[in-house]
């Protein structure tokens, strides 16, 4: 299982606990896997609100060719069905693929596990993260924090 830690600066560790630096050093793929991973317990996002949050200003087939080739490379370096969706329109991660700190957070604080919820904090959320050109995504980090 792959673990994803946002609280504090970011970074993900492979099943073998070593850091998995293809994808951290790309922001906006680190980004958009944080992105879903984070609100999974929301449920799935739709295509169209990825490509507005990290595609917001781009020719609308560049955007999609865009989300389509970094979801590719998530795929290729996590798996391939670590990535699922209901056609071609919602995405969501596995969740027993990936352990979340922030919704292990979120699941503790909604249970009333108050002791397990701070086991998970670590530090502010996705401290000193940020994607240049994608407003959204920092003003959906800003709401969480």
């Amino acid at each position: 299982m792959y673990e994803l830690r946002a609280f504090g600066d970011p970074h993900l560790l492979g099943v073998d606990g070593s850091p998995v630096t293809s994808i951290t050093r790309q922001t906006k793929r680190f980004a958009l896997l944080i992105f879903l991973a984070c609100d999974g317990l929301k449920g799935p996002h739709r295509r169209e609100e990825l490509l507005s949050v990290f595609w917001p200003e781009a020719d609308p087939s560049l955007g999609r060719n865009s989300l389509r080739q970094t979801l590719h490379a998530l795929r290729q370096e996590l798996g391939p069905g670590f990535l699922l969706g209901n056609g071609s329109d919602e995405l969501w991660v596995k969740e027993s693929d990936l352990r979340c700190d922030v919704a292990s957070f979120t699941q503790a604080i909604a249970q009333g596990h108050s002791e397990r919820a701070l086991q998970e904090y670590r530090a502010d959320f996705l401290l000193g993260f940020e994607v240049r050109g994608c407003p959204e995504f920092g003003a959906w980090a800003d709401q969480r924090r």
